[in-house]
């Protein structure tokens, strides 16, 4: 039936497990936060949410991909000279605005992710995989529907 996902091998669900209940993956902050948001998971998964929460990045790795390649502190004086306005100097310096302008929102990624408390994260994440996972049995279930009004 299409009330369930695909179930993975036993001996899969069990590591998940494990890593789960070690702190492995960064589990939700809270088991209340948690099972609110389970609780809004329309179908049964079949570990396939505790499988994605445990795979995800650790919010260290999301830190250190979003820091920026030039040094922050040339970013600050830039951003406080008012170079963006100013293009052409920006060229005389070698920099491109399009440049600054990125290495400036990863810094503020950056500074985001940093103090950005790993249970907020978690909650954040469980919340965004159970809407996900809610609308892709959705569809899943829609084209079950339509398969089998075809197939009549």
């Amino acid at each position: 039936t299409l009330a369930r996902f695909p179930m993975p091998p036993a001996a899969a669900e069990d590591a998940v497990g494990d890593a789960m209940a070690s702190g492995g993956g960064g589990g939700v902050g809270s088991a209340a936060a948690g099972a609110a948001a389970r609780s809004q998971l329309r179908y049964e998964d079949g570990g396939v949410l505790d499988a994605l929460m445990a795979s995800r990045a650790s919010l260290a790795e999301l830190a250190g991909m979003a820091e920026p390649r030039m040094p922050p502190e040339s970013l600050h004086l830039l951003s406080m000279m008012g170079l963006r306005e100013r293009s052409a100097l920006l060229g005389a310096m070698g920099l491109d605005m399009q440049v600054v302008s990125r290495e400036l929102e990863r810094m503020a990624r950056h500074e985001e992710l940093c103090k950005l408390p790993e249970a907020e994260r978690s909650a954040r994440d469980l919340s965004s995989w159970v809407r996900w996972l809610n609308r892709y049995g959705d569809r899943l279930a829609v084209d079950a529907a339509a398969g089998a009004t075809a197939d009549a």
